[in-house]
This record gives structure tokens, sequence and C-alpha cells, in this order.
């Protein structure tokens, strides 16, 4: 996928310790853009981050759609 102007979707999925990205201009059809092996323990934690890339001009970004499969509710935490 050549670069894209937002909204993008990304997606990431781990099965035991390989974990795999996607990158998705619609949030139906996915484009599978690289694949690592991780060793981690069974617990982790998650959290989404934005860079600016540009100290002079802030970044204002909003997450939506953010799913974690199989995780209990009572574990999701949401910092401001």
């Amino acid at each position: 996928m050549s670069r894209r102007s937002p909204p993008l979707w990304f997606k990431l999925t781990r099965t035991n310790s390989t974990f795999t990205g996607f990158v998705s201009t619609n949030g139906a059809n996915w484009l599978q853009v690289g694949t690592a092996n991780v060793s981690m323990p069974v617990t982790v934690y998650a959290g989404l981050a934005v860079c600016a890339r540009n100290a002079s001009a802030p970044n204002a970004s909003t997450f939506d759609h953010v799913t974690l499969p199989r995780w209990p509710a009572a574990v999701l935490e949401v910092e401001k």
C-alpha cells in the first residue's frame, strides 16, 4: 500500500508469540504489512499513541472502534 491520507484503519493480531500488522483504507479490506515473533508473557498491557513528528505542530488525534477481543471488560481502563 502506498502512502495514504487519513482516515486509515490499523489492526494488530496476536497468535501465541506471532504479531501480525494490517492496514486498511475502509475497515473492510485489509492488507498485511508485517509479522514479528515477540516472546511475551501471557499477561500484557495494550496502549495507543500518536506522534506529530514535529514539535512545533502538535498532533490532535481521535481513536474510535477500538476493540480488544477476549479481554474481560473489567481489565480495560481508559486514561486521558
